[in-house]
């Protein structure tokens, strides 16, 4: 059961994580000012937005659930298409989306530039006049990649301590590892997760189009495979699966 981690999928160092820390939640990368990286990717909703779909900046419904950000640093094929390798990468898209936080690069570091202290935490994580969109994408994705689970009931179970699930739980774990199931082949240990897609036959929503997936960005991407997200902390991103088409983990089942 007990398996290594991967390799982190780019930097991280202490300085570099404080500031992303500090981005992540600060709305002024955001044109209006009104839209951080946590209003879609809250924590107490385990780095999702409790919504079928995510919302765009005008209120309106975007294509695709939100991704959970946990374990998240363990990834090299970021949306549930794969388009992005890295965190440094993906996040480009909403920083930069219309729809979303609509940054200019040019207005984002002149407004960091005027907050001394910001030029002080650039500073201290990668040098003198260092306040570009290149660090500060750079840094998030370093805050991102210290967002790791790691110690669950699940993890102390597989070290060895039988009590830390309960009978019930040991029983799901069976169940989740049979050929009966084969939950466990698209979400294998130890993040529960896969860098792969997968067509799962989720149902498209009433009154939207059909979602390509993998198909519509990669020549030999399947029709509606989509990759299989991290069930670490799961129970907190309701609703489920690219669209958000389930309510419960029962319904996913």
């Amino acid at each position: 059961l007990q398996r290594e981690f991967p390799a982190l999928n780019g930097e991280i160092s202490p300085e570099k994580s404080e500031l992303g820390r500090l981005l992540f939640f600060d709305p002024i990368l955001s044109k209006n000012q009104d839209m951080s990286c946590a209003t879609c990717h809250n924590p107490s909703l385990g780095f999702s937005d409790g919504f079928q779909t995510a919302k765009g900046s005008d209120g309106n419904p975007l294509p695709r659930n939100t991704l959970s950000l946990w374990n998240a640093g363990y990834e090299t094929n970021l949306f549930w298409d794969g388009r992005a390798p890295t965190l440094e990468e993906q996040m480009s898209v909403p920083l930069h989306g219309e729809n979303e936080m609509a940054g200019s690069d040019e207005e984002t570091v002149s407004k960091l530039k005027a907050i001394p202290a910001y030029v002080d935490l650039f500073d201290k994580a990668y040098g003198a006049d260092s306040v570009t969109i290149e660090n500060m994408q750079s840094a998030i994705a370093a805050f991102e990649r210290t967002l790791i689970s790691n110690n669950s009931p699940f993890d102390k179970y597989a070290a060895g301590q039988f009590e830390a699930l309960t009978a019930q739980q040991r029983r799901g774990l069976n169940l989740f590892r049979s050929a009966a199931t084969r939950c466990f082949e698209c979400h294998a240990a130890p993040t529960f997760g896969n860098d792969n897609f997968f067509v799962t036959g989720v149902p498209d929503l009433a009154g939207q189009a059909h979602d390509a997936g993998r198909a519509a960005i990669a020549n030999d991407g399947n029709d509606g495979a989509f990759k299989s997200p991290t069930l670490r902390n799961v129970a907190l991103s309701a609703p489920y699966m690219h669209n958000g088409a389930f309510a419960t983990l029962e319904e996913v089942v």
